[in-house]
């Protein structure tokens, strides 16, 4: 008797290990599916505000005239593509390490 329950206790923890990271991956999903990744993204959204508001403060001090040369040239849609750039990596970072932590977007490698 005492085989056997040694035996589905083995059994168990075998299966245990193999289910442990299906769970948690199926956690993350679920997380992201009740909108975690809202509070994420309202967080970027806010560092994206503090810059645009930064930005509007410095380009309020520069004449009209220069204002329109800096128009005219495509300042605003190069810093637009920037920005765009930016949540694009910031994105496809968090998607690709598929449930895992990452560490900083800037390091060598990542």
């Amino acid at each position: 008797m005492m085989h056997v329950v040694l035996w589905f206790l083995a059994q168990a923890g075998v299966w245990l290990s193999r289910l442990v990271p299906f769970l948690s991956s199926m956690v993350v999903q679920l997380l992201v599916a009740l909108g975690f990744s809202f509070t994420v993204v309202q967080g970027v959204s806010v560092g994206f505000e503090v810059f645009i508001d930064l930005m509007s403060a410095k380009i309020s001090a520069i004449p009209s005239d220069m204002l329109g040369l800096i128009g005219l040239s495509g300042i605003g849609e190069a810093i637009n593509a920037m920005l765009t750039a930016q949540v694009f990596l910031i994105t496809y970072k968090g998607l690709k390490t598929n449930g895992k932590l990452v560490g900083g977007f800037t390091k060598k490698g990542s």
